[in-house]
């Protein structure tokens, strides 16, 4: 129960750092708020590519070393680690290309600006 807890408050060290970057909400407009969950958003898109393309590399090594029924669940997991990473950059790069159509931001994130 302890470890659990400690690795939820961890997970959460990037949120408090973005706290006392944004502020505390002190401008509670739509506006305020829609940048606040920008910037989390920001933060955790790229952590989540980083940890399906873990979750993927893990898979192809116990695909390599494992044999029999291991092997199958690490073709599984291997399978969907692709896809979770497939649908992770195709959203963010729909999201691009939105808010470059209607030019609500001049980039995504890390993302440069790739589209004209």
């Amino acid at each position: 129960m302890k470890r659990t807890l400690l690795a939820g408050l961890v997970g959460l060290l990037p949120i408090m750092a973005f706290a006392q970057q944004v502020g505390t909400l002190q401008n509670r407009t739509v506006g305020g708020v829609l940048e606040w969950f920008k910037t989390l958003l920001n933060t955790m898109v790229p952590i989540l590519i980083a940890l399906a393309v873990v979750w993927f590399l893990w898979n192809v090594f116990m695909f390599i070393v494992k044999e029999g029924e291991d092997k199958d669940k690490a073709k599984t997991g291997m399978i969907w680690g692709i896809v979770a990473i497939a649908v992770m950059v195709s959203v963010w790069g729909l999201v691009g290309i939105l808010t470059n159509t209607f030019g609500t931001s001049t980039n995504v994130g890390n993302i440069p600006n790739l589209i004209p």
